[in-house]
């Protein structure tokens, strides 16, 4: 029987939801449906912050990030802000900025549409970490009916679920968490029952 209580699984995808942002979830292949409009001014203080976060800076990264995003127009300078406010925010562990940061992202209207559902994975993944239960079962959902099923997406829906209430919802989806890790071969921890 899978127990109700807060799941620990969810803490240990922790570090995997923060790895996405810089284990190649957004790189410049992932750009080429996306209209390139930015004017020279956000292209020079953009390359201020991915020089600070090259040069290991987060925190002048992260804030260097959220001005730039304030002064985004352009549906790509705000999805290429929130991308870069979601790197400083990752390497910082600062779940709060990597939520604001996804949501410039899919508000943009820019996301890339073959990363859409990941990044709504994400945020529900995050929202749940942050206990924005109500948000997160809402962002899994939507990554779900798009196609995009993960074992961190279907732990963070099943912990959402039980805590706002929907058992059957819950059981569902970490039932679905515990067959993608047994059909990867992997082990499934005793606290996950």
């Amino acid at each position: 029987m899978i127990d109700g209580a807060r799941i620990g699984p969810l803490r240990y995808f922790a570090a995997a939801a923060m790895g996405l942002a810089g284990a190649g979830l957004f790189t410049t292949q992932a750009f080429a449906e996306v209209a390139y409009v930015m004017d020279d001014a956000f292209r020079m203080s953009a390359g201020g912050v991915a020089r600070s976060l090259a040069d290991g800076d987060m925190a002048g990264a992260l804030q260097g990030a959220r001005v730039l995003s304030a002064g985004a127009d352009q549906p790509f300078e705000k999805y290429t802000s929130g991308q870069l406010m979601l790197q400083a925010a990752a390497a910082k562990g600062d779940l709060q900025a990597q939520r604001q940061a996804l949501d410039l992202m899919l508000e943009s209207g820019a996301a890339p549409s073959g990363r859409t559902a990941e990044l709504h994975a994400l945020a529900g993944i995050i929202s749940a970490m942050l206990g924005d239960y109500r948000t997160a079962a809402t962002q899994v959902a939507y990554a779900n009916r798009l196609g995009y099923v993960s074992v961190p997406s279907q732990v963070a829906l099943a912990d959402a679920a039980f805590q706002t209430g929907n058992a059957q919802v819950g059981n569902a989806a970490l039932e679905q968490a515990i067959a993608i890790r047994v059909r990867g071969g992997q082990r499934i921890e005793a606290e996950w029952y």
